[in-house]
Protein backbone atom coordinates (compact mmCIF):
# COMPACT_ATOMS: atom_id res chain seq x y z
CA UNK A 1 0.00 0.00 0.00
CA UNK A 2 1.52 3.35 -0.81
CA UNK A 3 0.13 7.43 -0.60
CA UNK A 4 -1.52 6.84 2.63
CA UNK A 5 -4.36 8.99 2.87
CA UNK A 6 -4.26 10.40 6.61
CA UNK A 7 -7.92 10.75 8.19
CA UNK A 8 -9.36 9.83 11.61
CA UNK A 9 -9.41 6.08 11.20
CA UNK A 10 -12.60 3.86 12.26
CA UNK A 11 -12.05 0.20 12.38
CA UNK A 12 -14.81 -2.44 12.37
CA UNK A 13 -15.46 -4.17 15.64
CA UNK A 14 -14.67 -7.70 16.37
CA UNK A 15 -16.97 -9.31 18.95
CA UNK A 16 -16.43 -11.82 20.96
CA UNK A 17 -19.14 -14.44 22.52
CA UNK A 18 -18.48 -15.10 26.20
CA UNK A 19 -20.65 -16.92 28.42
CA UNK A 20 -21.19 -14.03 30.47
CA UNK A 21 -21.96 -11.65 27.79
CA UNK A 22 -24.91 -9.52 27.34
CA UNK A 23 -26.65 -6.98 24.83
CA UNK A 24 -25.71 -3.96 26.40
CA UNK A 25 -23.20 -2.88 23.37
CA UNK A 26 -26.08 -2.60 21.13
CA UNK A 27 -28.87 -1.44 23.50
CA UNK A 28 -26.63 1.23 25.54
CA UNK A 29 -23.76 1.98 22.97
CA UNK A 30 -25.85 1.04 19.49
CA UNK A 31 -23.59 -1.25 18.38
CA UNK A 32 -25.20 -3.79 15.73
CA UNK A 33 -24.26 -7.20 17.29
CA UNK A 34 -24.94 -10.78 16.09
CA UNK A 35 -28.38 -12.33 16.75
CA UNK A 36 -29.42 -14.35 19.65
CA UNK A 37 -25.42 -14.20 21.09
CA UNK A 38 -24.18 -12.98 24.43
CA UNK A 39 -21.68 -10.81 23.30
CA UNK A 40 -19.25 -10.26 25.67
CA UNK A 41 -16.28 -8.06 24.23
CA UNK A 42 -16.18 -5.25 21.53
CA UNK A 43 -12.33 -4.80 20.46
CA UNK A 44 -12.05 -1.37 18.43
CA UNK A 45 -8.75 -0.95 17.98
CA UNK A 46 -6.20 -4.23 17.78
CA UNK A 47 -3.25 -5.34 15.93
CA UNK A 48 -2.80 -8.87 16.73
CA UNK A 49 -1.81 -12.08 15.20
CA UNK A 50 -5.32 -13.68 15.59
CA UNK A 51 -7.49 -10.52 15.65
CA UNK A 52 -6.70 -7.61 13.15
CA UNK A 53 -8.72 -4.19 12.82
CA UNK A 54 -10.22 -3.49 9.94
CA UNK A 55 -10.44 -0.45 8.56
CA UNK A 56 -14.63 0.58 8.50
CA UNK A 57 -14.27 3.44 6.08
CA UNK A 58 -13.16 5.86 3.52
CA UNK A 59 -9.93 5.55 0.94
CA UNK A 60 -8.35 2.87 2.62
CA UNK A 61 -11.51 0.55 4.02
CA UNK A 62 -11.10 -2.90 4.16
CA UNK A 63 -7.34 -2.23 5.12
CA UNK A 64 -5.89 -3.44 8.12
CA UNK A 65 -4.28 -1.56 11.08
CA UNK A 66 -1.02 -3.52 10.41
CA UNK A 67 -0.93 -2.58 6.64
CA UNK A 68 -1.40 1.45 7.66
CA UNK A 69 1.84 0.84 10.36
CA UNK A 70 3.63 -0.84 7.64
CA UNK A 71 2.86 2.23 5.02
CA UNK A 72 3.57 5.07 7.41
CA UNK A 73 4.51 3.87 11.35
CA UNK A 74 6.56 7.81 11.46
CA UNK A 75 2.74 9.09 10.29
CA UNK A 76 0.44 7.41 12.41
CA UNK A 77 1.94 6.65 15.30
CA UNK A 78 4.20 10.01 15.84
CA UNK A 79 8.30 9.83 15.76
CA UNK A 80 9.14 8.76 19.14
CA UNK A 81 6.63 6.53 19.64
CA UNK A 82 7.06 4.56 16.58
CA UNK A 83 10.58 4.19 17.39
CA UNK A 84 9.45 2.86 20.75
CA UNK A 85 7.13 0.31 18.50
CA UNK A 86 8.28 -0.90 15.65
CA UNK A 87 6.52 -4.09 15.13
CA UNK A 88 2.93 -3.81 16.59
CA UNK A 89 0.37 -1.00 17.87
CA UNK A 90 0.87 -0.34 21.51
CA UNK A 91 -2.60 -0.85 22.82
CA UNK A 92 -5.63 -2.70 22.48
CA UNK A 93 -8.87 -0.98 23.23
CA UNK A 94 -12.24 -2.64 23.79
CA UNK A 95 -15.93 -2.36 25.42
CA UNK A 96 -16.83 -5.23 28.54
CA UNK A 97 -20.52 -5.72 28.81
CA UNK A 98 -20.04 -8.52 32.14
CA UNK A 99 -23.75 -9.34 32.33
CA UNK A 100 -22.54 -11.65 34.56
CA UNK A 101 -19.50 -11.94 37.11
CA UNK A 102 -16.63 -12.29 35.42
CA UNK A 103 -13.83 -14.96 36.32
CA UNK A 104 -11.43 -13.75 38.78
CA UNK A 105 -7.82 -13.20 37.24
CA UNK A 106 -4.48 -11.95 37.56
CA UNK A 107 -2.74 -10.47 34.26
CA UNK A 108 1.66 -11.00 34.55
CA UNK A 109 3.96 -7.96 33.84
CA UNK A 110 6.66 -7.77 30.79
CA UNK A 111 9.52 -9.20 32.70
CA UNK A 112 7.12 -12.86 33.46
CA UNK A 113 5.52 -12.47 29.64
CA UNK A 114 9.27 -12.50 28.14
CA UNK A 115 10.32 -14.93 29.34
CA UNK A 116 7.77 -17.53 30.32
CA UNK A 117 5.08 -16.39 27.40
CA UNK A 118 7.75 -16.31 23.86
CA UNK A 119 7.97 -12.88 24.60
CA UNK A 120 4.74 -11.51 24.87
CA UNK A 121 3.91 -8.01 26.47
CA UNK A 122 2.50 -8.32 29.82
CA UNK A 123 -0.77 -6.79 30.44
CA UNK A 124 -1.36 -3.31 32.09
CA UNK A 125 -4.93 -1.93 31.94
CA UNK A 126 -7.95 0.40 32.98
CA UNK A 127 -11.41 0.27 33.15
CA UNK A 128 -13.93 3.38 32.27
CA UNK A 129 -17.21 2.28 33.72
CA UNK A 130 -19.60 3.39 31.36
CA UNK A 131 -22.92 2.21 33.16
CA UNK A 132 -23.49 0.27 36.03
CA UNK A 133 -26.57 -1.26 37.99
CA UNK A 134 -27.14 -0.46 40.95
CA UNK A 135 -25.19 -2.13 43.31
CA UNK A 136 -22.69 -3.57 41.09
CA UNK A 137 -19.19 -3.76 42.35
CA UNK A 138 -15.36 -5.05 41.14
CA UNK A 139 -12.82 -6.98 42.92
CA UNK A 140 -9.55 -5.80 43.11
CA UNK A 141 -6.56 -6.80 45.10
CA UNK A 142 -6.83 -8.44 48.10
CA UNK A 143 -7.28 -7.89 51.70
CA UNK A 144 -4.06 -6.73 53.76
CA UNK A 145 -2.77 -9.85 55.50
CA UNK A 146 -3.90 -12.42 52.29
CA UNK A 147 -0.79 -14.65 51.34
CA UNK A 148 -0.54 -17.66 49.29
CA UNK A 149 -1.49 -20.22 51.97
CA UNK A 150 -4.83 -18.57 53.09
CA UNK A 151 -5.76 -17.73 49.77
CA UNK A 152 -4.79 -21.66 48.75
CA UNK A 153 -7.11 -22.73 52.17
CA UNK A 154 -9.97 -20.48 51.40
CA UNK A 155 -9.72 -21.41 47.28
CA UNK A 156 -9.96 -25.15 48.43
CA UNK A 157 -13.12 -23.98 50.48
CA UNK A 158 -14.52 -22.01 47.77
CA UNK A 159 -14.97 -19.21 50.03
CA UNK A 160 -12.03 -16.79 47.88
CA UNK A 161 -14.40 -13.57 47.96
CA UNK A 162 -13.55 -13.45 52.16
CA UNK A 163 -10.16 -12.26 51.08
CA UNK A 164 -10.76 -10.15 48.11
CA UNK A 165 -10.88 -6.55 47.71
CA UNK A 166 -14.95 -5.57 47.10
CA UNK A 167 -15.31 -2.04 45.86
CA UNK A 168 -19.09 -0.94 44.27
CA UNK A 169 -19.00 1.36 41.40
CA UNK A 170 -20.56 3.37 39.40
CA UNK A 171 -20.83 5.51 35.91
CA UNK A 172 -17.75 7.36 35.45
CA UNK A 173 -15.31 5.58 37.75
CA UNK A 174 -11.73 4.78 36.76
CA UNK A 175 -10.25 1.16 37.67
CA UNK A 176 -6.89 0.46 37.34
CA UNK A 177 -5.44 -3.10 36.90
CA UNK A 178 -1.90 -3.25 36.98
CA UNK A 179 0.26 -6.30 36.18
CA UNK A 180 -0.45 -8.71 39.53
CA UNK A 181 -3.76 -7.15 40.40
CA UNK A 182 -6.36 -9.98 41.28
CA UNK A 183 -9.29 -8.75 39.79
CA UNK A 184 -13.11 -9.95 38.76
CA UNK A 185 -15.52 -7.23 37.21
CA UNK A 186 -19.05 -8.10 38.89
CA UNK A 187 -22.29 -8.69 37.10
CA UNK A 188 -23.91 -5.65 35.53
CA UNK A 189 -21.32 -3.81 34.43
CA UNK A 190 -20.62 -1.90 30.87
CA UNK A 191 -16.78 -0.40 30.44
CA UNK A 192 -14.33 0.71 28.24
CA UNK A 193 -10.93 -1.21 28.47
CA UNK A 194 -7.47 0.70 27.72
CA UNK A 195 -4.44 -1.39 28.02
CA UNK A 196 -1.06 -2.86 27.03
CA UNK A 197 -1.76 -4.99 23.31
CA UNK A 198 -1.47 -8.35 25.06
CA UNK A 199 -4.10 -10.96 25.30
CA UNK A 200 -2.40 -12.78 28.64
CA UNK A 201 -5.16 -13.84 31.22
CA UNK A 202 -4.29 -16.21 34.04
CA UNK A 203 -7.81 -17.34 35.20
CA UNK A 204 -7.59 -18.17 39.20
CA UNK A 205 -11.17 -18.71 39.61
CA UNK A 206 -14.58 -19.36 37.58
CA UNK A 207 -17.39 -19.38 40.28
CA UNK A 208 -17.97 -22.95 39.24
CA UNK A 209 -19.85 -21.62 35.93
CA UNK A 210 -19.48 -24.09 32.63
CA UNK A 211 -18.27 -22.51 29.23
CA UNK A 212 -20.39 -22.25 26.35
CA UNK A 213 -19.62 -25.45 25.62
CA UNK A 214 -20.98 -27.05 28.75
CA UNK A 215 -17.18 -27.88 30.30
CA UNK A 216 -15.59 -25.77 32.89
CA UNK A 217 -13.32 -23.40 31.71
CA UNK A 218 -9.23 -23.99 32.15
CA UNK A 219 -7.81 -22.51 34.76
CA UNK A 220 -4.17 -21.26 35.19
CA UNK A 221 -3.45 -21.63 38.78
CA UNK A 222 0.03 -22.48 38.97
CA UNK A 223 1.03 -19.44 36.62
CA UNK A 224 -1.19 -16.84 38.49
CA UNK A 225 0.43 -17.70 41.84
CA UNK A 226 3.89 -16.94 40.46
CA UNK A 227 2.47 -13.26 39.36
CA UNK A 228 0.17 -12.15 42.20
CA UNK A 229 0.87 -9.16 43.89
CA UNK A 230 0.37 -10.19 47.35
CA UNK A 231 1.02 -6.18 49.19
CA UNK A 232 -0.57 -4.62 46.10
CA UNK A 233 -3.32 -2.61 48.15
CA UNK A 234 -1.01 -1.97 51.46
CA UNK A 235 1.28 -0.33 48.94
CA UNK A 236 -0.35 1.50 47.01
CA UNK A 237 -0.37 5.80 47.45
CA UNK A 238 -2.59 6.67 44.72
CA UNK A 239 -6.29 5.47 45.10
CA UNK A 240 -7.37 3.63 42.03
CA UNK A 241 -10.92 4.01 42.10
CA UNK A 242 -11.04 7.73 40.62
CA UNK A 243 -14.70 9.11 40.57
CA UNK A 244 -15.13 11.86 37.85
CA UNK A 245 -17.22 15.12 37.99
CA UNK A 246 -19.97 16.19 36.29
CA UNK A 247 -19.24 19.69 36.25
CA UNK A 248 -15.63 21.87 35.26
CA UNK A 249 -13.44 22.06 32.97
CA UNK A 250 -13.68 19.96 29.26
CA UNK A 251 -10.83 18.04 29.67
CA UNK A 252 -9.33 15.90 32.82
CA UNK A 253 -6.98 13.80 33.03
CA UNK A 254 -7.97 11.16 34.75
CA UNK A 255 -5.38 7.85 34.77
CA UNK A 256 -1.66 8.33 33.87
CA UNK A 257 0.48 5.19 34.13
CA UNK A 258 3.43 3.76 32.79
CA UNK A 259 1.81 2.22 29.41
CA UNK A 260 -0.71 4.95 28.77
CA UNK A 261 -2.61 7.79 29.99
CA UNK A 262 -6.42 8.24 29.67
CA UNK A 263 -8.39 12.12 29.81
CA UNK A 264 -12.19 12.83 29.55
CA UNK A 265 -13.27 14.83 27.30
CA UNK A 266 -16.75 16.44 28.45
CA UNK A 267 -18.88 19.33 25.83
CA UNK A 268 -21.76 20.78 26.08
CA UNK A 269 -24.17 21.47 22.25
CA UNK A 270 -21.81 23.31 20.29
CA UNK A 271 -18.67 23.20 22.34
CA UNK A 272 -15.37 22.64 20.68
CA UNK A 273 -12.57 21.20 22.13
CA UNK A 274 -8.79 21.36 20.01
CA UNK A 275 -5.88 18.90 20.82
CA UNK A 276 -2.65 18.83 19.12
CA UNK A 277 -1.08 15.13 18.00
CA UNK A 278 2.06 16.11 16.02
CA UNK A 279 4.17 14.12 18.77
CA UNK A 280 1.80 11.05 19.31
CA UNK A 281 -1.63 9.81 17.67
CA UNK A 282 -4.52 9.86 20.16
CA UNK A 283 -7.29 6.89 20.58
CA UNK A 284 -11.00 8.88 20.92
CA UNK A 285 -13.84 6.50 22.64
CA UNK A 286 -17.11 8.45 22.30
CA UNK A 287 -19.11 7.21 25.00
CA UNK A 288 -22.18 9.36 24.83
CA UNK A 289 -23.74 11.93 22.26
CA UNK A 290 -22.54 12.99 18.85
CA UNK A 291 -20.34 15.68 16.52
CA UNK A 292 -17.99 16.03 14.70
CA UNK A 293 -13.65 16.03 14.37
CA UNK A 294 -12.27 18.37 12.11
CA UNK A 295 -8.29 18.30 11.11
CA UNK A 296 -7.32 22.13 11.02
CA UNK A 297 -4.45 21.10 9.15
CA UNK A 298 -5.12 19.13 7.18
CA UNK A 299 -7.82 19.61 3.43
CA UNK A 300 -10.85 17.16 5.18
CA UNK A 301 -13.87 17.16 5.25
CA UNK A 302 -15.13 16.98 9.04
CA UNK A 303 -15.73 13.47 10.31
CA UNK A 304 -19.31 12.38 11.93
CA UNK A 305 -18.70 11.01 15.27
CA UNK A 306 -20.81 9.42 17.76
CA UNK A 307 -22.03 7.57 20.59
CA UNK A 308 -20.01 3.81 20.49
CA UNK A 309 -17.76 4.65 18.21
CA UNK A 310 -13.51 4.61 18.03
CA UNK A 311 -11.10 6.42 16.11
CA UNK A 312 -7.40 6.46 15.78
CA UNK A 313 -6.35 10.02 15.28
CA UNK A 314 -2.76 9.65 13.35
CA UNK A 315 0.17 11.87 14.57
CA UNK A 316 0.33 12.96 11.16
CA UNK A 317 -2.76 15.24 11.15
CA UNK A 318 -1.17 17.61 13.45
CA UNK A 319 -4.11 18.70 15.69
CA UNK A 320 -7.44 17.91 15.67
CA UNK A 321 -10.65 19.51 17.12
CA UNK A 322 -14.25 17.43 18.56
CA UNK A 323 -17.19 19.51 17.70
CA UNK A 324 -20.38 18.53 19.62
CA UNK A 325 -23.66 18.48 18.23
CA UNK A 326 -25.59 17.67 20.97
CA UNK A 327 -23.59 16.74 24.96
CA UNK A 328 -20.72 14.45 24.47
CA UNK A 329 -18.64 12.64 26.47
CA UNK A 330 -15.47 10.95 24.55
CA UNK A 331 -12.21 9.01 26.26
CA UNK A 332 -8.98 10.17 24.67
CA UNK A 333 -6.06 7.69 25.19
CA UNK A 334 -2.01 8.46 24.13
CA UNK A 335 0.89 7.00 25.34
CA UNK A 336 3.64 9.14 27.65
CA UNK A 337 6.30 10.41 25.41
CA UNK A 338 10.31 9.25 26.77
CA UNK A 339 10.84 11.95 28.87
CA UNK A 340 7.35 12.61 30.38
Amino acid sequence: MSDLKFHPFRFESIFKEKVWGGRDLETHLGKILPPNTPVGESWDVCDRDDEMSIVAWGPHKGESLRALLAADRRGMLGPQIARLFPDRFPLLVKYIDAHDILSLQVHPGDDYAMEHENGQWGKMEAWYIVGAQPGSFIYRGLKPGTDRNSFRRLLGKDRLHECLNKIHVSAGDVIFIPPGCLHATGAGILSCEIQQNSDLTYRVYDWGRMGLDGTPRELHLEKALEVIDWDLLEREELGKTVGMPTEGASTRLLLECPKFAIERVMLKPGDANAVDVSQRFHVVCVIEGHGTVRCPQEDLPPTAIRKGETYLIPSALTSYEILADDRITALRCYLPLPGD
